[in-house]
């Protein structure tokens, strides 16, 4: 009887600690989508005002 128990205790922590893992990665997911859709957004917010100014053709141009 006493293994069963301390089996029992072993697969409950475990599962425990696959919880935590899932958790802890289903947050570094979420962490990851945020931080790349605010690159993307300054990205195509630096070159909606680069390109309101035209500054890219100015630079093209200027270089030649």
């Amino acid at each position: 009887m006493g293994n069963m128990v301390i089996s029992i205790r072993n697969v409950d922590a475990e599962l425990r600690h696959d919880m935590e893992r899932t958790a802890q990665m289903e947050e570094l997911h979420r962490r990851e989508t945020v931080y790349r859709e605010a690159i993307l957004a300054n990205s195509a917010g630096f070159m909606e005002i680069n390109l309101s100014r035209d500054e890219i053709t100015t630079r093209i141009f200027d270089e030649e």
